[in-house]
């Protein structure tokens, strides 16, 4: 009787092998992408909600210390007088096709958000206090 010689692997093994090697390549693959998907989006909304907070606590500065809102202060825009005297107006302006949140004063533009986000829409709603 001759003896077989098993020194080596058969094509099916190799075939069985080398599939199974390539759904868990593809599959961690796929989990890696996901996760790094996710982690992009959720730093995109972690940047644009730390820069609507700034938006927001650079114009309750200016209206806690302002002498007076004028009327009206509906839509885009909101203009206050400011404790010297001067007026700032808040709105939206575009800058080389972007439009971003301003503050404008007579003399000065300062933007308040920057260019890597659009500023889709601008509002603010004055309402007096009847205990004031």
């Amino acid at each position: 009787m001759l003896k077989k010689n098993r020194a080596g692997y058969t094509l099916i093994e190799l075939l069985v092998v080398t599939g199974l090697l390539s759904l868990i390549i593809i599959g961690s693959s796929s989990l890696f992408i996901n996760t790094l998907t996710h982690k992009i989006r959720l730093s995109t909304n972690q940047e644009i909600k730390l820069e609507g907070d700034y938006i927001i606590d650079q114009v309750s500065f200016f209206i806690r210390n302002a002498q007076n809102i004028f009327d009206p202060c509906t839509g885009g825009s909101l203009r206050i007088q400011n404790s010297d005297g001067n007026e700032t107006t808040f709105r939206a302006i575009s800058d080389a096709g972007i439009t971003r949140v301003a503050s404008a004063s007579a003399t000065y533009t300062a933007y308040l958000s920057s260019s890597e986000y659009l500023v889709d829409e601008l509002n603010f709603d004055c309402q007096n206090n009847p205990n004031n």
